[in-house]
């Protein structure tokens, strides 16, 4: 009885164990990854209370499911709830801890507050960048350490070593728009922009209508940074002083966009905004003003249809995760519902891309997105929605990678 006891002790082990770095790769190699969710976490949560936020909206748009998680090094977990002034705690086993705000030293709270989004030096956590121009730095309680001022806004912000940051940043002005990457000093505010890219503004940005920006995406290998330029199909490699290393093109190509293609999808915005109804003042724009911004918008657009005269490469590139042994898995953009091919590049000897891969997961409908999916010691967290699920979806999941 005892021999049996140990064997299935050790079974149940061994299946609970994360694989390693090897067998990561091997897993990745196999062409096909399934995610099978730990059954020991985050046991024992009312996900219909932790997660009533959920079910938030803003003018008729769902923003509930705009979740992001951090794992912290003892593998406890914030999720950062859009438009709350709070977070949600978990711990090393995922289960529910507290809700808790940003404070003041002296205990005020903050009104309106910004995603966490990552940790330095194991106990500080850095904000994205408000309205302002300002990232809070609190600690692991909450309570405010110091406020770093910027001159751009964030598109992602990830920590590198030696107490530094690596900001994708944007700004915009009357004539152009410029995507940007800038190292920072977290110690003196110190900011170095070693990436830029300007572009003159096409449009105006109509209330509600979506304004985007050609960013780059930036990864930490090492003691490197990694700024992969979506546009040009290219990685570029930067010491944590800003010096380029090196540059390395990515090997496979988003396919050609039609000239007729190019014309159609900007026909269907034209009539996207034509359809746009200005019958009274919206956020604190005058029906003049809106009457305006379509007028420019529509002028804008038609001359750019007027001016598509080739086919344009689609990127190839939807976003960049790095999972637990240092690989970063480039997601295609899907070709197919619920497509999430990846390309695994491994940073030795240079760096190299060594095969193709994707997710399959039986019991949650996952949506690929890095705000959602953090590696961790060989387990991946993540926000998903489980399928077939009564009342609020939405779980904190740690899922193991195996073969199908």
């Amino acid at each position: 009885m005892n021999t049996l006891r140990t064997a299935l002790l050790g079974f149940l082990l061994l299946t609970l164990t994360p694989v390693s770095a090897q067998k990561m790769l091997d897993l990745y190699k196999s062409g096909t990854v399934k995610l099978v969710p730990d059954p020991t976490y985050a046991q024992g949560n009312d996900w219909n209370t932790v997660f009533s936020t959920y079910r938030d909206s803003i003018r008729d748009s769902h923003v509930g499911a705009r979740k992001s998680l951090v794992v912290l090094p003892d593998n406890s977990v914030i999720v950062n709830n859009t438009y709350r002034n709070f977070y949600t705690k978990f711990d090393a086993q995922g289960r529910f801890v507290k809700q808790f705000n940003l404070t003041s030293t002296k205990g005020k709270v903050f009104k309106k507050t910004e995603p966490i989004l990552g940790v330095l030096d194991q106990n500080i956590l850095f904000c994205a960048i408000d309205d302002p121009g300002n990232m809070y730095v609190v600690n692991n309680n909450g309570t405010w350490l110091k406020t770093l001022k910027f001159t751009f806004m964030d598109r992602q912000i990830i920590a590198l070593p030696q107490r530094k940051l690596a900001v994708v940043g944007w700004t915009l002005n009357d004539k152009e728009t410029s995507s940007l990457v800038s190292l920072v000093d977290y110690t003196t505010n110190t900011q170095k922009i070693i990436w830029e890219r300007r572009k003159a503004r096409i449009f105006p940005v109509m209330p509600y209508y979506l304004f985007s920006v050609e960013e780059p995406i930036v990864a930490s290998v090492g003691d490197k940074l990694m700024v992969v330029d979506v546009k040009a199909g290219e990685m570029l490699l930067y010491d944590l002083n800003g010096k380029r290393l090196g540059q390395t093109p990515i090997n496979w190509r988003g396919e050609l966009i039609s000239v007729e293609a190019q014309q159609a999808k900007l026909r269907k915005t034209m009539e996207a905004i034509e359809k746009f109804p200005i019958d009274k003042p919206r956020d604190n724009y005058t029906v003049e003003e809106l009457t305006s911004f379509k007028s420019q918008s529509l002028a804008n657009l038609q001359r750019e249809l007027d001016n598509v005269r080739t086919p344009i490469v689609e990127p190839s590139v939807a976003t960049v995760i790095k999972d637990s042994d240092g690989n970063l898995l480039f997601f295609e953009y899907p070709k197919t519902k619920n497509g999430n091919n990846f390309h695994v590049w491994v940073y030795a000897n240079g760096g190299e891309f060594v095969c193709e891969s994707t997710f399959v997961c039986d019991d949650y409908d996952l949506i690929i997105n890095p705000d959602r999916m953090v590696f961790k010691d060989g387990y991946l967290y993540s926000l998903q929605n489980l399928k077939n699920a009564t009342g609020i979806p939405m779980r904190l999941v740690r899922f193991k990678l195996t073969l199908p």
